[in-house]
């Protein structure tokens, strides 16, 4: 049989082995620049935000096409697009 002493040591050694690893991988963490973040795509920000603009001078080109008043498309396609973003917002 095992002392009991001898386990108590034994089982703090594993903690401190576990504790020197995790502070390790700490250190690599902090060691990271601060702009690389892993979880942000910033590719596929750029992207939506090149999809909004076409979005929206796609709404002007289809409004102007049924109204030939060019302003006219441009106001209509502003109200359309708050209304949209104010309905998707609420959702």
């Amino acid at each position: 049989m095992i002392p009991f002493k001898s386990l108590e040591i034994a089982n703090q050694i594993k903690l401190l082995q576990k504790l020197k690893i995790f502070v390790a991988q700490i250190n690599q963490s902090e060691n990271l620049p601060p702009q690389s973040d892993p979880l942000i795509d910033k590719s596929g920000e750029y992207a939506i935000y090149i999809g909004v603009f076409l979005l929206f001078v796609l709404i002007i080109f289809a409004i102007g096409i049924f109204n030939r008043r060019f302003d006219y498309a441009i106001i209509i396609s502003l109200i359309l697009a708050a209304i949209l973003m104010f309905v998707l917002w609420t959702l």
